[in-house]
């Protein structure tokens, strides 16, 4: 497989993926009239008490097993963010690859600062 195809097929995976788990989230939400301690109305509100802090990885991990719909959602949500990631892994390893040192090394900075911002910059700003 070439690696314009493997980027392509990276992409359209992850936004499929993506869009299934959020879909299939807010079935469950509707199903269960709600999800988890939270009631459709709470979830719905400009004013809702839910944020993105309240769902660490293993927590939405531990809320998919329990078939809270939230969690899928969430869930759907990280694999939509880790979708670019993977097609940049895929371009540094191709570059690596190819010896191809100047590309490398760019796309290893791209990387780095795409960890950065999602990893620990909103640790670093209370987010």
């Amino acid at each position: 497989m070439d690696f314009e195809k493997a980027i392509e097929l990276t992409l359209r995976a992850g936004a499929l993926v993506s869009a299934a788990l959020i879909g299939l989230g807010l079935v469950l939400i509707y199903a269960f009239h709600g999800s988890g301690n939270y009631t459709i109305p709470q979830i719905a509100s400009p004013k809702s008490p839910i944020n993105s802090s309240q769902f660490p990885v293993l927590r939405v991990l531990r809320g998919v097993v329990a078939i809270h719909g939230l969690d899928y959602i969430y869930l759907g949500l990280m694999a939509l963010m880790a979708t670019p990631i993977a097609a940049v892994v895929l371009t540094l390893a191709n570059f690596a690859k190819n010896k191809n040192v100047v590309y490398t090394a760019i796309v290893a900075i791209v990387l780095f600062n795409m960890l950065l911002s999602l990893l620990v910059l909103p640790l670093l700003l209370g987010g």
